[in-house]
């Protein structure tokens, strides 16, 4: 598997290596001098509760497309944080 090749290469060596959701931040928190490894693709929404108000997404799915899908389903986050 790639990733096992890249892990295994880095930690030889005494690299870093950064996994990040979308790679977009207003800081430099996704910023490395080693390698990074993006989600960017494990975009999508898995399952939807509305009883329970509840959602399962991928760890890459943007906050955009997020309360898209959450706003169809008649849902809201209740705090976006500082974005």
């Amino acid at each position: 598997m790639l990733s096992d090749t890249l892990f295994q290469r880095a930690k030889g060596n005494g690299e870093r290596v950064k996994v990040v959701g979308e790679s977009h931040s207003p800081n430099n928190i996704a910023v490395t001098e080693g390698h990074m490894i993006c989600l960017k693709n494990l975009n999508r929404i898995l399952t939807v509760d509305k009883h329970a108000k509840t959602v399962k997404v991928e760890a890459g799915i943007r906050l955009t497309a997020l309360n898209e899908e959450l706003f169809r389903h008649g849902l809201a986050m209740s705090n976006l944080g500082s974005i």
